[in-house]
């Protein structure tokens, strides 16, 4: 079972690699239809909380998607 950050429920990874990696397969995954995120992820981020690492649906802040 994956552990819960108790500050913000989203799931800890322990390091930037594998939450990158889980970045990456849910990206490559997500395109099939029986797969549905209501918010794709699209960054990892290191949470200022627990201090492991987040996935984020939003783009990072100070940034602009043309």
């Amino acid at each position: 079972m994956a552990r819960k950050c108790s500050a913000t429920g989203k799931t800890r990874f322990p390091s930037q690699l594998e939450a990158d990696l889980t970045l990456s397969n849910i990206m490559r995954f997500n395109n099939r239809p029986h797969t549905r995120f209501t918010e794709e992820p699209v960054r990892s981020y290191h949470c200022e909380f627990c201090h492991d690492w987040h996935l984020s649906g939003q783009e990072k802040r100070g940034t602009r998607v043309s």
